[in-house]
């Protein structure tokens, strides 16, 4: 779980030299709001490389753009020695490198739950498979309101790769609660599962009755067909499913992980204290070797699941549980929870609330971007700029200004009093960018 509570960003370097061992040195700093610069960075200046320095500062500017220099002000400088870091830090094989090579990390604290669930029985459904399930239906209802309206020549391939499609929902078909008597029912019992509840989910999503959406939905892919093409089309909703699939992929990746890690602390704690009843502690973690740390991070799906393709499906489905699924990319809340706002008012018609501080801050970041950068050359837009222009443009969608926006979530800030925007008029949309 990430720890966002104060907002605090934590700059990670290694430790050197002779006395480095056991190292966990900490110092404190506050950063001042608006633009930052190297010069910013100074009072570290003599304890950090040149190299350290710039990365500090790339990296807290970058998370100062997702969440808004409203929110991140509290900055630690970490200095960890390697036995340290191996038991308690975790990223992508690529950061690991960079701090092992004297590089610096920046990221925010996060903490793996070694306690689980004591509760006992079957445990509900967690918010987060909730939306998965629920994303899948939605998903597969989409694809077949295409195959509805496609021309003779496309059914072939259409049923080919609905065949593909089915095969490749079993792998997640532990979401579904489904038994021996569904596989007897169906050859693909995920895929009946979702065609069976998806269209009413998706018009519970949209505000509509089943047929009223599934009327809008054959007329928007009957369009879409006419301007780009089946092929385009068919590849668009499949490569919506495959997020979702590589999403939840990683979730259970790393949930696994996790109770891997669990499971060896609490032997540890066993042969310590010979007491089951022991409190869950440590004197130090144990060690996580680099299988267990690449599946806690999800290493895997990083390669193959880029932000944008994030951001798309936080559009078109409410995945909110699942936002935090990707440890080394917490700069992406504040994105992921601005553009599920922007999708739910833009595409669905429905009234958007604004009330965490990470959706307001990013929201102020939008602003921030915006009034800053209003004339910067695309070439030279970072990542975080570069999504931000998307989900601005899906905001313009919903006639929202991002000045308006970035109003509302600066009251957020300050007051704590959530802030609800009423629904846009005008039909349903299912496309980002049509």
């Amino acid at each position: 779980m990430v720890n966002l509570e104060d907002f605090t960003v934590i700059a990670t370097v290694r430790a050197e030299g002779a006395g480095a061992a056991s190292v966990d040195a900490r110092e404190m700093a506050f950063l001042p709001r608006g633009p930052l610069s190297l010069e910013t960075f100074q009072p570290f200046a003599a304890q950090l490389t040149e190299r350290q320095l710039f990365e500090i500062f790339a990296g807290v500017s970058e998370l100062r753009r997702a969440f808004s220099s409203e929110l991140i002000a509290p900055m630690i400088v970490r200095r960890v020695d390697e036995a340290t870091c191996a038991r308690t830090d975790f990223g992508s094989e690529a950061t690991r490198a960079r701090l092992a090579a004297g590089g610096a990390v920046t990221s925010f604290a996060a903490q793996l739950d070694f306690r689980g669930r004591q509760a006992p029985g079957r445990p509900d459904a967690a918010p987060i498979d909730t939306a998965f399930k629920t994303a899948f239906a939605q998903a597969v209802a989409r694809f077949d309101r295409l195959g509805a309206v496609i021309e003779p020549c496309d059914i072939e391939t259409f049923k080919a790769e609905r065949r593909a499609l089915g095969s490749r929902l079993e792998d997640h078909g532990a979401l579904f609660n489904l038994n021996a008597d569904h596989a007897r029912e169906d050859r693909f019992p995920v895929r009946g599962w979702c065609q069976t509840h998806g269209p009413r989910l998706l018009a519970e999503a949209y505000g509509l009755e089943e047929r009223a959406l599934e009327a809008a939905l054959d007329r928007a892919f009957i369009a879409r067909i006419r301007a780009r093409g089946f092929a385009e089309v068919l590849a668009g909703e499949l490569g919506l499913i495959d997020t979702l699939c590589l999403w939840h992929e990683a979730h259970k990746v790393r949930k696994k992980a996790e109770i891997g890690v669990r499971d060896s602390a609490r032997r540890v704690i066993k042969k310590l204290t010979k007491d089951r009843q022991a409190p869950i502690w440590l004197p130090e973690p144990p060690r996580l070797y680099s299988s267990v740390r690449q599946r806690l991070v999800a290493e895997k799906a990083l390669a193959e699941l880029g932000p944008e393709r994030m951001i798309a499906a936080a559009s078109l489905f409410d995945l909110a549980p699942a936002f935090g699924v990707f440890l080394t990319r917490i700069y992406l809340l504040p994105l992921l929870e601005s553009a599920a706002l922007a999708g739910s008012m833009a595409l669905r018609g429905r009234p958007g609330t604004i009330a965490s501080l990470v959706v307001a801050g990013g929201l102020v970041g939008l602003g921030e971007r915006a009034r800053t950068n209003a004339e910067q050359d695309p070439v030279f837009q970072s990542e975080v700029e570069g999504l931000q222009t998307g989900i601005e443009a899906l905001f313009a969608r919903a006639s929202l200004s991002v000045a308006q926006l970035a109003g509302h979530g600066r009251a957020v800030l300050e007051t704590g009093v959530p802030v609800t925007i009423p629904a846009r008029e005008g039909a349903p949309r299912f496309f980002l960018n049509d």
